[in-house]
């Protein structure tokens, strides 16, 4: 029985804070992180994503990792660009 997507498909939206979680209520989704650098100087009409990493934990419940995905290290990402995630 599969009980949640094999790959998922993400959209970058940068006009959105950290407040506003739009993958946690998805199927598969248990967890998302947020991290921004509070800079003053920030220019947020300029803003990219330079990395993105997925893991994925068993479901013990002890957080043992079995796919880590860091395809997205080293990129430059905005809104409306799509990364896409595949499960194991």
């Amino acid at each position: 029985c599969v009980c949640s997507p094999l790959s998922y498909t993400f959209t970058i939206n940068l006009n959105q804070n950290c407040d506003t979680d739009t993958f946690i209520d998805n199927p598969g989704i248990g967890d998302t992180v947020c991290l921004v650098i509070n800079d003053d100087d920030v220019d947020f009409d300029t803003l990219k994503v330079i990395d993105v990493q997925f893991l994925q934990v068993d479901t013990s419940g002890n957080l043992i990792v079995i796919n880590q995905d860091d395809t997205y290290n080293n990129v430059s990402l905005s809104t409306g660009d799509t990364l896409t995630f595949d499960s194991v």
